[in-house]
This record gives C-alpha cells, sequence and structure tokens, in this order.
C-alpha cells in the first residue's frame, strides 16, 4: 500500500499509514517513520506527552548491508499472538528496499518490537560467522582446566551496516546504565553487573556491547529501556563490533546534528540479519534478533513494562510459571540410580513435600551422552545423539524395561506432572531439529510429559540458531503450548537469558554440595540480583539436601548446614523452584517444615503471579537483610530474607515500589519477622539471623 490511507485498530492499539508517514501507538506510547528510499527514517517517539527524539537525522535510522533503494513502501497490518504463545499484537510489517521490518505492540503497554526480515532473493552481502569464545562444555568435569575466556573482537571480518535504530535524543541531562548479564554458569557466579553514566558531550564515542539498557532523563526520571532479543554478545554467532553507540554533540557526527543545538546520538546495533544464503526449514522463523524500545515513568515503571512484557510474551498456560519441580540430579549419583523403584520413591516424597512437577534428568533415554556413569572408554555423546543411537530418545532398556507410563501415571495420581531431560542434536547446525521436534512430541502425546529440560545446546551459527528457533515454534504449535521448556545457560552457545524468553523458565545454575560449589546465600543472591531486570518467575533457581557433605564446609558460618532447610527453600519460593535433590534422603523433619510453608506459599502464589516483583534492600551477600516485594492491585507479598548479620531491618520509600499506601502492618505467614507502612516508608524486619520472614499487606489499594 504505497500511498493509500490506511489503519487498523487492537483496543487501544493503532497503525496509521498515509502514504508518507507511518504511527504505531497506544495509549501509553507513539512512534512515527518517514520513508527514505524504501527504508525507515525515525521521526518520532513519544511516552505521554515526552518526546524522546530532537527530530529526524538525515538518513534512515534502521539499515542492512545490502539493502537497495525502492521507490515503494508497502504497508501490511494484522491481529496476531507474539510467537505462537503470547498475547494477541497489532503486528506492521514494513516491506521495501529488500527488507521487511516487522513493528509488534500490545495493548496498554508501553513497548513497541521490531525484527528485521530479509526476503530470501535480496542480495545481501556476506557477514562473517563468530568465533565463539572459549566456553564450559557442559561435559562434567571437562572445564577444569579453562582458565580464561576471550570475548569476540572484530577479528572476525570488518562490521557491515546492521543498524536497529538512530535517534538524535531530546533530553540533554541523561543517565545511561548498562545491564551486564553472564551465562555459561559452570564458569561464573557474578551474572549481573550493572554500569552507569552521567552522559557528557565529552564521551565522544561509547561504545558497548550486551543486550540491555535504560536511559533516564534526570530532571523527571522518565527512562526508555532498550532490550534485545538475543544470545549475550561472547557467544552471539554474528560479529558486532558493538550493540549501543552512544556519541556526544559534534563528537562523531557533526553533520547530522547540525542545527539541532547540544544532542546526544543514540546507535543501536546488532540485528542478527547476515549474509547467509540458508534459511531454517520453516518460513515462520524470523531472520533477525528482534529489540524492543520500552518506556517508563520511574525506575518502579521501568521494572513493571518489563516484567510485563516478558509475560506478555509467554501469555499462554501462564499459569505454569513458579511451578515447583524436582529433579535427583543435583545429588550427584547421576543416571546411576535411576530404576523404577527409586523413582517411585521419589515420586512419594515429592508428592508429600508439595512438588509439582517431577522430572528425570539425563539417563531415562536409551542413549548414553557423556555425563553419564556408564560414559568413557569411547562411550558417550554430547552431540551427535541421532548418529551415536537411531533409538536414542527411547526409554533405557535396563533401567526401565517396562518404560515410563507407570511412573508418569503415579505421579499424576499424585497431583504431579512429570518431566524428562533432553538435548537437541547440535550436529550440523541442528539438521535433525524435525527428528528432535518429533521426539518430543511423542513422548508428550503417548507419556503425557509436559515439562522438558533442555541442555548441551551449541548453537554456533545463525542457521543453527534458526533451526532451534524452529525446532521450539514446532512443539510450541503442535501441543498447543501444552509442553514447557526449561532453558539451560550454564555452559556453551545457547539463547541465554534473554534469546528465548517465550519458550520458558531459565535454568541458571549447576551448584553442588559435593565439589563445595553451593551457599544458599549465593543461589538468594543471584535471583535478586537478575531480578532487577528480568521477572523472577523465569528463573528456575535451586535448593538441596543441606546435610549432605557438611564435612567438607568445615566451621563455614555460611554453611548449607547452618540455615533451617525451611529458609533455603523460602530462598526458591519467588523465582521457578527446583527441589536439585533426591528428596527421599532429606530429613524427616525438614520435609515436614518445608512441606507446611510451600502449602502457605501455593495460596499466596496466584497474587505473586499477578505482582510485579521489586527487589529491595542492598545486594545480598549473607550477613544483611534483602527482599523481594511483589505489589499486586489489592496489596503487598513481602519474601525477606536475613543472614548472619547484626542488622534486621530495612527500610524505604513507597515511591521506590511506585505506591502510596496508608498506614497498616503487614500479617506474617511464615518465619520469623514484621512489616509496617507509616510515613510513605515500608519497613521490614527479620527479627532472627539465617532465617525468612513470608509476609503480605492486604486490603489496601494503590
Amino acid at each position: 500500500m504505497p500511498s493509500a490511507d490506511y489503519s487498523l485498530k487492537h483496543y487501544d492499539a493503532y497503525v496509521r499509514w498515509d502514504g508518507r508517514c507511518l504511527v504505531l501507538g497506544n495509549a501509553a506510547i507513539e512512534r512515527r517513520w518517514a520513508a527514505i528510499d524504501g527504508l525507515p527514517q525515525a521521526l518520532s517517539l513519544r511516552h505521554g506527552e515526552k518526546e524522546w527524539l530532537a527530530g529526524a537525522l538525515p538518513g534512515p535510522s534502521s539499515a542492512a548491508p545490502g539493502a537497495q533503494a525502492a521507490a515503494e513502501v508497502h504497508i501490511h497490518a494484522h491481529i496476531a499472538p507474539l510467537d505462537i504463545l503470547g498475547a494477541d499484537a497489532l503486528v506492521v510489517s514494513w516491506e521495501g528496499a529488500g527488507l521487511c521490518w516487522r513493528w509488534c505492540i500490545l495493548p496498554g503497554l508501553a513497548a513497541i518490537g521490531c525484527q528485521l526480515w530479509r526476503h530470501r532473493s535480496a542480495p545481501i552481502a556476506s557477514v562473517a560467522q563468530a568465533e565463539i569464545a572459549a566456553a564450559a562444555s557442559g561435559v562434567e568435569g571437562a572445564d577444569a582446566q579453562i582458565q580464561a575466556e576471550t570475548l569476540l573482537g572484530g577479528s572476525a571480518g570488518e562490521a557491515l551496516p546492521d543498524r536497529c535504530e538512530r535517534w538524535a535524543l531530546a533530553p540533554i541531562h541523561l543517565r545511561l546504565v548498562e545491564a551486564s548479564f553472564q551465562d555459561r554458569t559452570d564458569l561464573h557466579d557474578e551474572l549481573l553487573q550493572e554500569r552507569e553514566w552521567l552522559l557528557h558531550p565529552n564521551e565522544a564515542r561509547l561504545a558497548l556491547r550486551g543486550v540491555l539498557w535504560s536511559l533516564e532523563d534526570s530532571l523527571d526520571g522518565r527512562n526508555l529501556t532498550l532490550l534485545k532479543e538475543a544470545p549475550l554478545p561472547a557467544v552471539r554467532p554474528l560479529p558486532c563490533p558493538h550493540d549501543l553507540l552512544i556519541s556526544g554533540s559534534g563528537a562523531c557526527h557533526p553533520s547530522p546534528l547540525a542545527g539541532l543545538g547540544l544532542r546526544f546520538t543514540l546507535e543501536l546495533c546488532g540485528h542478527g540479519v547476515d549474509g547467509s544464503a540458508r534459511f531454517a526449514d520453516d518460513d515462520a522463523i524470523g531472520d533477525g534478533y528482534r529489540w524492543w524500545v520500552l518506556a517508563g515513568r520511574d525506575s518502579a515503571d521501568r521494572r513493571a513494562v518489563l516484567q510485563s512484557l516478558q509475560r506478555a510474551l509467554r501469555a499462554v498456560d501462564a499459569q505454569a510459571w513458579g511451578r515447583i519441580l524436582s529433579n535427583t540430579w543435583g545429588d550427584r549419583s547421576r543416571d546411576g540410580a535411576l530404576n523404577p523403584q527409586f523413582m517411585a520413591a521419589e515420586i512419594t516424597a515429592a508428592s508429600a513435600l508439595g512438588v509439582e512437577v517431577v522430572q528425570i534428568d539425563d539417563g531415562w533415554q536409551r542413549g548414553i551422552s557423556a555425563n553419564s556413569v556408564q560414559a568413557g572408554n569411547g562411550v558417550g555423546v554430547w552431540e551427535g545423539f541421532h548418529a551415536a543411537d537411531e533409538a536414542f530418545w527411547s526409554e533405557h532398556p535396563q533401567r526401565f524395561p517396562d518404560g515410563l507410563a507407570a511412573l508418569v501415571a503415579q505421579a499424576q495420581q499424585q497431583g504431579m506432572e512429570f518431566g524428562l531431560w533432553f538435548a537437541p542434536d547440535s550436529a550440523e547446525e541442528f539438521a535433525h531439529w524435525q527428528r528432535d521436534a518429533a521426539a518430543v512430541l511423542e513422548l508428550h502425546q503417548r507419556l503425557g510429559v509436559r515439562w522438558i529440560k533442555i541442555d548441551g545446546v551449541k548453537a554456533r551459527t545463525r542457521l543453527a540458531e534458526r533451526r532451534l528457533h524452529a525446532f521450539f515454534a514446532r512443539v510450541a504449535e503442535h501441543s498447543r503450548g501444552q509442553l514447557r521448556f526449561d532453558l539451560d545457560v550454564t555452559a556453551e552457545v545457547r539463547p541465554g537469558y534473554w534469546g528465548l524468553i517465550n519458550v520458558g523458565p531459565v535454568f541458571v545454575e549447576n551448584r553442588y554440595t559435593d565439589s563445595h560449589r553451593w551457599w544458599p546465600h549465593h543461589t538468594w543472591r543471584n535471583g535478586w540480583q537478575l531480578a532487577r531486570w528480568m521477572d523472577p518467575q523465569r528463573l528456575r533457581l535451586e535448593f538441596l539436601n543441606p546435610e549432605r557433605n557438611a564435612q567438607l564446609y568445615g566451621d563455614d558460618p555460611l554453611a548449607p548446614s547452618t540455615w533451617p532447610f525451611a529458609t533455603i527453600v523460602a530462598m526458591s519460593l519467588p523465582f521457578s523452584p527446583l527441589a536439585w535433590c533426591e528428596l527421599q534422603h532429606l530429613a524427616a523433619g525438614d520435609a515436614a517444615a518445608a512441606a507446611q510453608l510451600i502449602a502457605i506459599w501455593k495460596e499466596l502464589r496466584p497474587r505473586w503471579q499477578a505482582s510485579i516483583i521489586h527487589p529491595v534492600g542492598p545486594s545480598p551477600d549473607g550477613l544483611n537483610v534483602s527482599a523481594l516485594v511483589g505489589v499486586h492491585d489489592q496489596g503487598l507479598i513481602i519474601l525477606a530474607l536475613r543472614g548472619i548479620g547484626t542488622r534486621m531491618t530495612i527500610t524505604l520509600p513507597l515511591s521506590q515500589l511506585g505506591l502510596s499506601f496508608p498506614r497498616s502492618a503487614a500479617y506474617c505467614h511464615h518465619g520469623h519477622g514484621h512489616a509496617s507502612i507509616g510515613n510513605d516508608e515500608l519497613s521490614i524486619s527479620v527479627t532472627t539471623c539465617r532465617a525468612h520472614a513470608l509476609l503480605e499487606f492486604l486490603g489496601v489499594s494503590r
């Protein structure tokens, strides 16, 4: 539709095209573009009454290598779910210059996403694939000699134009925050670092690599968040010298800024469109990484918009987030203990504890992986599964001679669901993704399996990424969203925290007492820190049996065995909890105390799932008091933890949560503590060391 007027609405979301200008927005946010040789030029970005752009910079604001000038632009719009499992959105396609920009907007949410596609026939210049940095292998014990990692540099080839956005910013007093994430957690434990700049024109060229940034106007607190749905830079297969470039006025772009006065320019790069002539075998899979522009009124609203977006991307079966899952791998018998009797005892113990999904890790299957107790002497693979055994993904004939159906039925009879471990075959750039999808769907249809832990992924190229995405899309479509995945980010080359938001929770870390590598407060710290940007319910975080290997910790005052087991369990509940142990071997008293807490939590969980969740207090360190606070329409839910320090109380202004409540006191559902609201402040206390407090305010409104 190059010239005819065109419009479409979806609730408060709207698109308009008059042949010259495209307008996309809703009640919270609006963007406008003009066409230059078939390419979009950003004209305006408004959040309410606030305009973020100083005007249009010359030339297109988004570009890709090899784009061909075009006289016509074709605009199409429709209403469709985001990524099969997401909420319904207004989707707008801009086709021109051999490329297609697909914008999407949800009703009522201050967020606009875009993904760049290219036609198969478009002549795109070649871009070299990246050399992936040294990484955790995922094979246990194989990483002991890894001393360092080398991040991607510019040596893979000169960068070609890959611009997502290019703006001249209207505000001149800006604070930039970079959220820098670390996956491959077999080698790392500090998973989030934040850097901050108060921008100044002398900042001639600020070139950053990552996936998430926030830009705040210091004068009014309003902010923009830029999010890229992509793997982290160190493992992204397409080289990109920088993902975000901010330049002071006149430092790098004197000509484009002429007449605009003192301004900062911003470029978001790395859209992921490469020069490969090879595509995934499914035309429904997008070519580039989708990016989002989100707007907030303040820091609390920024978190609300970001969490709401993550939930909208997985709107189907949303109540499944936060389910309590058990997996015996954490007690280190690996697959050596697996048999029907062992698993029957696990199911009984899981039911008594309050677990909702019983999952068997690596070893249920006939094929032998490199992590099996049977691996060695040329036996055991970590990719090439189909080549190693045509029936790799059938039940193990010795461990489970009668299959898994009886165990699945036992779990269902006791009110639980069943899960398994699975590794899509990375060999030949996931050439067997369709067979893998069929294998997972067969397990779902034949046995009723609904939870799958995804491991062993090595998406080393863009084609591998596309095929991996196609695998998940095929399974989601054919199971109607009833198959749920945990995505392991502990090693290798994987989508990470942001590469596949819609697929399921992120399996964050492998931690074991056998190797003296698990402390409960570290798990709480990692979840708390990641929750500054991620929806906590997207994080699969573990608790273990604290009595195992207690001797390895000596007189360490923060050793797992020094914490009450119910408090250890409490640390996982705000996330997607993982019982990472053999439950049948828990001490009876510990299991009973945790079961009481879990029963209470399940009553609160629907309100927690409807909450915007805020980390408050200092970053956890095993000594201080910290908390997660869920804000919902009727009140607050608080899970607070105290370490071994003497301070028992934290206080924060209600404005930090975007609230203004009348004076009131909280009810303590479990643990040792209290909370109160007064003088526009929230006070939270945990009265005992190594303890938790589960608190709730009800009957108040925002």
